[in-house]
Order: structure tokens, then C-alpha cells, then sequence
């Protein structure tokens, strides 16, 4: 499986490609409009989202919304284009404005950020639908939501399975599981908007059901928990990624780390995330990806006009206050998508019901060699 995406932020549209789903393969179109609408009605979202109604025009690989084995394409229209680069002179801290501009040698410093911008993620948005879709066929939910704004933290009930979770996720505008701080992080929101500044917080995403054995030891880079973290650190403003404990497994004993196995192979504990040696091991994958706040402040950051080589501060451009929400649908998305490769690769065949038959064989399979 392999897919790509295309377009600027500010540019006539945003194109996917999604190459190597199986065929026969139903897409449910009105589901990937809902979650696009999701993604863009967050708490603290700036007025562009006011302007966008995103809905994907696929241009090939399906026909009556089913797949059939060739690549999916698609695009999406930006219904308010701007004139792709804006002849920026003042880099933006936090943005790929400097880095990008001196590397490919770009007197419009807003242009490496065209394809760096959050409004490309409306891309994966769409691929990760697909992805989350056809992985639920096989029984795996995937949910990422948010934990935290700024430092305030959302009471996370942990008993709630993930369909749960997602009832409450998809009713709140913060994409939060309970309601105990909604309100304090609305408040905060509105004061740092008034303020002129942003806020990060931090997601959580979660996996439920997926099968052991997805992912691979032989190579650094097959690693299950090695393809997400990467895919992951590409989401604009993701700037740390752990599974189950992350962090906190450093100050663990040995003995306390450990997920310790019982009869069936059966856990008590995930500390690992639900992924060992690279290798998904039954349990529910977790994972908690810190977003960092929005580049694009109103009140500016300290910067030089590189025309000039004076201090100044940066330019407003249209942005966010908080896209934490938003960006959590992404990370979802890109779960998703990382998930989904992993899994035809365990499991795929060249169409949807050949691969259900050789899940359910090899499941069947697994569950004799756990019980000897």
C-alpha cells in the first residue's frame, strides 16, 4: 500500500492517492464528509474554516464508491484560493519560512510551508476515513481524540471502549471523551485568542482489537511502533510521540515495565502500548502525541526581514488559535493509514473477500499456537 498528497495550503486544491487497497472494497463517502466536517468545526479554529465546505471529487479507482484494484485519486477545492506565495520577506519561527527558503533557494519564504501547512492534512483526513473504515471490517477501532489544552487535562475514563469514546469525541468541539474541563479550556482558548497567541496540547489514539503479529523485526525501519511514530512526526506540529507509559517507563523498575504475560497470553497491564520488538502483541495500541502551539501568533515573534537583515516581528497570516482537535482527526487518520499498511501486509489479498478469508484462517491459526 502506498499514498500520496498534493497541492498548497493557500493553492487552488489538495489531491490524494491511495495505491494498493484491495477490490470490492465499499467506501462510505458520507462518512468521510461527516469526519472532514468534524475536522474543521473544532474550539478555537480561525476564520478559514468558516469559508471551507470540504468535500472530497474522487477521479478514479472506484466506481459506484467501490474499489476495484487500481489507485484511488482525489481532490479537494480550497473555495477561498489565494495566490500561491505571498512574497514573504519575514520568517516565521516555528515554520519551515527560513530552512526551507535557504535549502531550495526561494526569495518567497511562505512558499515551503505551502506543503507543510496544516490544510494538508484534509488530504490524509480522507485517506485515513478509508483506511479506518476497511480496518473496522476486520473488527480494529481506531480513535484519537484530546487529552489536553495548554496544562489543563480532560478527566479520561479508561473503563469506555473505543466506539464509547468516539460518541463522546464527535459531540464535543474540543474532541474531548468527558465534559469535566470543557468549559475552563473553552475560556482558555478565548483568553489566548484576545491575547493574540495559540495553544498545543496533547492527543491520545488508541487501536482496539488489532491482532498480533502486525509489523516486523528483521529491519529498522518495519518496526510497527517505527512506521507510526515517522508517520506520525509528518502531522504539522507534532513534535513527541510515545507509547503506552513512553516517558514515564524511564523512572520504571524493569519488573514494573514489563507487561507480564499469563495463561492465553493473556496481560494485566500495557505499558508497552501494545507493540514489543516492532511487533503488535494483542494488546490495545495506545499512543500520546504532543502538538506544539501553532506557529502563527497575532501579537508576532521575534524575527529579521532577510531583504534588510533588521529585527522586526512576524507577520499575521489568517490561522488558528487551537487546532488540537483537529489535529487529533489527522493523527487518527495517519494511525489509520499505518495501521492499514501493516495489516495487508500481514494479512492482504487482491480483493476485500480474500483478505477477510485469510484473516479469519490465520486468526485461527494464531489462537491454536497461544493455546499449544
Amino acid at each position: 500500500m502506498y499514498f500520496l498528497t498534493a497541492g498548497e495550503s493557500h493553492g487552488d486544491s489538495i489531491i490524494g492517492i491511495l495505491e494498493g487497497l484491495p477490490a470490492c472494497f465499499q467506501i462510505n463517502i458520507e462518512s468521510i464528509i461527516n469526519t472532514l466536517r468534524l475536522r474543521q468545526n473544532g474550539y478555537g479554529r480561525g476564520n478559514r474554516m468558516k469559508i471551507e465546505t470540504d468535500v472530497p471529487i474522487f477521479t478514479a479507482g472506484l466506481v459506484n464508491g467501490k474499489t476495484y484494484g487500481a489507485p484511488i485519486s482525489f481532490y479537494l477545492k480550497n473555495k477561498a484560493p489565494e495566490k500561491c506565495g505571498r512574497n514573504l520577506k519575514i520568517p516565521r519561527p516555528g515554520h519551515s519560512d527560513l530552512s526551507g527558503s535557504i535549502k531550495y533557494n526561494l526569495k518567497d519564504l511562505s512558499l515551503p510551508a505551502e506543503c507543510r501547512g496544516g490544510r494538508k492534512t484534509v488530504a490524509i483526513t480522507v485517506l485515513g476515513e478509508i483506511a479506518r473504515q476497511f480496518l473496522e471490517k476486520f473488527g480494529i477501532k481506531i480513535l484519537g481524540y484530546t487529552l489536553s489544552i495548554g496544562k489543563i487535562y480532560s478527566f479520561e475514563n479508561e473503563e469506555l471502549d473505543c466506539e464509547t469514546k468516539r460518541k463522546y469525541a464527535e459531540n464535543s468541539s474540543l474532541r474531548l471523551i468527558s465534559k469535566s474541563k470543557e468549559q475552563e479550556i473553552q475560556e482558555l482558548i478565548d483568553k489566548t485568542e484576545k491575547e493574540g497567541d495559540t495553544l498545543g496540547g496533547k492527543i491520545k489514539i488508541i487501536a482496539e482489537n488489532v491482532p498480533i503479529g502486525l509489523g516486523n523485526f528483521s529491519q529498522w525501519d518495519k518496526g510497527l511502533d517505527s512506521r507510526l511514530s515517522s508517520a506520525l512526526f509528518s502531522i504539522p506540529s507534532i513534535k513527541a510521540v510515545s507509547f503506552g507509559e513512553g516517558f514515564n517507563s524511564s523512572e520504571m523498575l524493569g519488573s514494573e515495565y514489563q507487561d507480564k504475560i499469563y495463561k492465553n497470553a493473556k496481560r494485566k497491564t500495557n505499558n508497552a502500548g501494545g507493540i514489543e520488538g516492532g511487533i503488535s502483541n494483542g494488546e490495545n495500541i495506545e499512543i500520546i502525541a504532543s502538538m506544539k502551539p501553532i506557529p502563527t501568533v497575532k501579537k508576532g515573534i521575534d524575527s529579521i526581514n532577510l531583504e534588510t537583515n533588521l529585527e522586526t516581528k512576524t507577520e499575521y497570516i489568517r490561522s488558528d488559535t487551537c487546532a488540537v482537535p483537529a489535529c487529533a482527526i489527522a493523527c487518527e487518520a495517519m494511525t489509520s493509514l499505518m495501521l492499514l499498511e501493516s495489516f495487508l501486509d500481514r494479512f492482504g489479498c487482491n480483493t476485500y473477500e480474500d483478505t477477510l478469508r485469510n484473516f479469519k484462517t490465520i486468526q485461527k491459526e494464531i489462537l491454536r499456537r497461544i493455546k499449544g
